[in-house]
């Protein structure tokens, strides 16, 4: 049976290839990337809402992927950024691009699984695409574990929308029918109920995609 550090290895360098860079995608995934727009917005949207916020901080991005917002967050003059992740593969590639700020001792990169995070060290924390494929038990781990940290991340919020309904499509036959990893999509009152006092920001570029937060903008 696949485990969620397989699944990932299999699956992360050649999602963030097509979807960053466009690379050895089939028909299918053309099309899909079509409507991958906001993955874009969604980067830029929480680097605009982090900017202010790390200046001389600690930051943990967790599910960093190939940790492609290292360059970033470094030259907003965070101390340091740790990146962390589900795949091993990931994390080789994250070591390989920000190698220059590995050797400056500015960055550093792990691979482990979120419910297995013992404690956080750094300041501010964030994520993006990430809380969608989290279990209810990682989810309140994750909560548990950013105690007096500033955080913030994105999620799909869900609700009745065309795009978030080729969505569903795209993830049962991407995902469901194959696997029992997949990504979901949860209700604002789910999100505090887990992680208490946090506000909201919503775009309507993000379509159904929002994000939440524990700080003042």
């Amino acid at each position: 049976m696949t485990n969620i550090n397989n699944f990932w290895n299999q699956k992360i360098i050649h999602w963030e290839n097509s979807r960053y860079f466009n690379k050895n995608i089939n028909l299918y995934e053309k099309i899909v990337s079509k409507f991958s727009n906001s993955l874009f917005i969604r980067r830029e949207i929480l680097l605009k809402l982090l900017k202010n916020k790390i200046r001389n901080k600690n930051v943990i991005e967790i599910g960093c992927g190939s940790g492609f917002l290292c360059d970033k967050i470094i030259s907003y003059g965070a101390k340091s950024y740790f990146g962390v992740d589900f795949s091993s593969k990931a994390i080789e590639r994250a070591r390989k691009i920000n190698l220059k700020y590995i050797k400056k001792n500015q960055a550093s990169f792990s691979t482990i699984e979120v419910g297995k995070i013992g404690s956080i060290k750094q300041d501010v924390i964030f994520s993006l695409g990430l809380i969608d494929w989290l279990k209810d038990d990682d989810l309140y781990h994750l909560s548990k574990i950013s105690k007096n940290k500033l955080f913030i991340h994105s999620f799909s919020r869900k609700k009745i929308s065309l795009s978030q309904y080729i969505h569903k499509i795209y993830v049962f036959f991407s995902y469901k029918k194959k696997t029992s990893f997949y990504p979901k999509y949860l209700s604002r009152k789910k999100i505090i109920n887990i992680f208490n006092n946090v506000h909201f920001y919503q775009n309507k570029k993000l379509k159904f995609g929002e994000f939440f937060f524990n700080f003042n903008l």
